[in-house]
């Protein structure tokens, strides 16, 4: 029988990581750098350039979004 007088040892509650305050601030710095990274995209001459450009621009924009849906 389970006796009703018995407490559960409950976890503490750990926090999501968006109750930190960091983290909208996170999500604007790669927004800016995606930009950056795309108005490069559009500033390079070469192919290389251009490749990498969209690459980097890409890599940001693709961490912000994550950043958001955690949000």
């Amino acid at each position: 029988m389970i006796d009703k007088d018995s407490q559960a040892p409950w976890l503490p509650r750990v926090p999501h990581p968006a109750d930190s305050a960091t983290l909208p601030i996170y999500m604007v710095i790669f927004f800016f750098l995606g930009l950056a990274g795309f108005a490069t995209h559009g500033l390079s001459n070469g192919r290389e350039a251009l490749v990498i450009a969209s690459i980097v621009s890409g890599v940001f924009f693709t961490c912000f979004l994550i950043l958001f849906a955690i949000y």
